[in-house]
């Protein structure tokens, strides 16, 4: 199980890296956290070890989907005013009940 999450986590943090560089979207400290955590995933998914490192890495990862939408959707318009400040609300108590409890 550990093997799958660090592979599911790798994966996503490698599509995240190669999607953000291609838009433009990267800058050296975005590059930097992800080659960080790329490599952290592939050292859990390679080994199979660290299970509760493995699993707090994971855990903090419960933000990233409201961030996603909210980076996504923040310069669409007006029609998407109310979802963007409910994600980012959402993003906001997420990332400290995760990151920073």
């Amino acid at each position: 199980r550990v093997a799958l999450a660090g592979l599911a986590f790798a994966a996503f943090i490698a599509a995240d890296l190669v999607i953000s560089g291609l838009h433009g979207m990267a800058t050296l400290d975005h590059i930097v956290h992800h080659i960080a955590f790329l490599a952290a995933g592939l050292v859990i998914r390679g080994h199979c070890i660290l299970p509760l490192n493995a699993a707090i890495l994971l855990a903090m990862e419960a933000s990233t989907p409201f961030l996603n939408f909210m980076l996504l959707f923040r310069n669409r318009g007006e029609g998407f005013t109310l979802a963007v400040q409910a994600t980012g609300v959402a993003f906001v108590l997420m990332f400290v009940a995760f990151r920073l409890v």
